[in-house]
């Protein structure tokens, strides 16, 4: 409703930064349900840039 005097880039990229962030979240509780996950390094798994 509120995105009306957005362009679509804009909107794009508010979107894409929402959906980064759930799926952080995500993956961070998916690593803090499995035991021994906490200190182990990202093996280049985050290509998106």
């Amino acid at each position: 409703p509120e995105l009306e005097g957005l362009d679509e880039a804009a909107v794009g990229a508010i979107v894409q930064n929402f959906m980064d962030d759930e799926a952080r979240k995500l993956r961070q509780a998916e690593s803090d349900a499995l035991p021994g996950t906490e200190e182990r390094p990202e093996d280049g798994v985050d290509s998106s840039g």
